[in-house]
This record gives C-alpha cells, sequence and structure tokens, in this order.
C-alpha cells in the first residue's frame, strides 16, 4: 500500500464560479520494507506499484466545489510475481467555502465508491499455485469528512494549511473496517521566478480496536506518517507541471501494515474559467 500523492492533502480554498481545476498525475514506489501489523520492520521481495491518476475540481459558485478524482490505471506486484491492473476506486465529493475573504475554512463530504477491483490475484511466476490477492481497490464504500483552514499572507508570496479528516469506513463481504483519523499541514511559497515550492506533513491513524488484519493494499490497520516535497512550474497563464517526492517516516504515528519506500510523482494540471 502507498499513498497517493494529492490525495492527503487539503486547503480551505474553494474554487471561483465556473472555475475548472484539473490535473492528471502518474506515481511509482519500489519497496521492501514492510512493517508488519505488529510495527516490526520485515524486508520482503520487492513490491513495486504504480499508477495514473485524475483529479478534478469545478466552482459552481463561489463558495461551492465540487470533487473527482479517480486512479484511471493501477499497477502493482512483487517481483516473483507478475504484475496485475486494474481501475481504482472513484472518489466524489463536495466543499463547501466558509469567509474565503477573510480567514477561508472549508468542510468537505467525499465519498468513495467501489468501482475498483477487490479481488485481483498476481501469480508466483515459479509456482503458480501460490498467489496473492492485490486488489486496485478496497471493495468498500467509505466517506471522508475534512475541516480545513487557511491563511495567506499576502503581499508576502507564502500561505499555510491545515486539516483534518474522519474516514468512516464500511464493510468488504463479512469485514468491518476500522475508522481512520487522517490530519496535516502544508507550507507553500512562491519564488520571484513563479514557482511553488510545497511542503506537507501528514499522518494517519486507524480508529478502534484492529480485530482482524486483512491485506494491507486494502488499508485496514495501516498507520503512518508522511511527509511531502513538491514543486508546481507554471507552464502558461493556465498549465502547470508539478513534480513530487514523498517519504514515510514515524514523526507523529508509527509506521504499521505498511510498505515504506520514496513515492515519486509528475502532474500536468490546468486552471482556468469555463465560458458560459
Amino acid at each position: 500500500m502507498f499513498v497517493q500523492l494529492n490525495v492527503y492533502s487539503q486547503t480551505a480554498w474553494v474554487r471561483a464560479k465556473h472555475e475548472l481545476y484539473s490535473s492528471a498525475s502518474v506515481q511509482y514506489a519500489a519497496a521492501s520494507n514492510y512493517y508488519n501489523p505488529d510495527g516490526i520492520l520485515v524486508v520482503t521481495s520487492p513490491f513495486y506499484a504504480g499508477g495514473l491518476y485524475l483529479y478534478n475540481e469545478y466552482g459552481i459558485t463561489d463558495n461551492f466545489t465540487v470533487i473527482a478524482s479517480m486512479p484511471v490505471f493501477k499497477i502493482q506486484g512483487y517481483e516473483t510475481t507478475n504484475k496485475v491492473l486494474g481501475l481504482g476506486d472513484l472518489l466524489i465529493g463536495i466543499k463547501l467555502g466558509l469567509f474565503q475573504d477573510v480567514f477561508p475554512i472549508s468542510y468537505s463530504a467525499e465519498f468513495e465508491l467501489p468501482t475498483g477491483t477487490a479481488e485481483l490475484l498476481a501469480v508466483n511466476n515459479v509456482n503458480s499455485f501460490e498467489t496473492i490477492n492485490l486488489p486496485t481497490g478496497d471493495g468498500e464504500f467509505n466517506i471522508h469528512n475534512k475541516l480545513a483552514i487557511s491563511h495567506s499572507f499576502y503581499p508576502f508570496p507564502i500561505y499555510i494549511s491545515g486539516f483534518v479528516d474522519y474516514n468512516w469506513r464500511s464493510q468488504y463481504k463479512d469485514f468491518d473496517f476500522n475508522d481512520q483519523l487522517i490530519g496535516g499541514f502544508e507550507f507553500g511559497y512562491e519564488s520571484p521566478s513563479k514557482v511553488w515550492f510545497i511542503f506537507k506533513a501528514n499522518a494517519q491513524s486507524t480508529q478502534g480496536n484492529i480485530e482482524s488484519v486483512t491485506d494491507f493494499s486494502r488499508g485496514e490497520g495501516t498507520n503512518f506518517s508522511f511527509l511531502q516535497l513538491e514543486t508546481v512550474i507554471p507552464l502558461s497563464n493556465n498549465l502547470y507541471f508539478g513534480g513530487r517526492v514523498g517519504l514515510y517516516s514515524d514523526f507523529l504515528v508509527d509506521r504499521i501494515n505498511i510498505y515504506s519506500a520514496p513515492v515519486f510523482g509528475l502532474s500536468l494540471a490546468y486552471k482556468g474559467k469555463i465560458k458560459q
């Protein structure tokens, strides 16, 4: 399991009326370091994961934004297995902005639908009777409830944001997932050349008692801290190119039931008004 680089971030600003933000990003990670359900580091056969992700925001009004995102292509597997691929889970949501001209605050409700493949077996390259389930979706419906606050230090080219997200999870077949508490902050600086440098720090903690742990790729019982550095370069008035690298750590929450390695990403984004 690797974090999608743009998932655990949130500012309180919403899109202006008829403004569209749309991005396509690719992500890749490879790891042999697995932190088991007891938080103990175990070295395994290298695990590889990558994907293509689409993310969209559109302003219905100046204070109401709709959100849609999806991994349209995910591929993963071990060095000792074949690689499996498929569609990920669709996320759709709404975002309400308050006090946007004073001290921005927002609330988001994001619904994740189980559109991905919940059962996807990778086969051992040597012993074909040995398989491991590497689903591209977790098979359950869940709701992210996010509260964010942001502040711009204009005319200084600096901003800060913080958010908290309670992810209510349901069940897959007869297994009830535990809810997750997610939070983080980010700091952004715009250089004189108009290039943005953004630092993000996030953490996820499973809530309640974990009775049993499912596949790590479903995210059950998965705890971690995550640091990310991002650079955003304007290509024109509306197009932006981004490069990102993320790294797991134990600075807030210890790593549990997760593969840990640098996660790399590239993105191309559009932002502009849609004529009506």
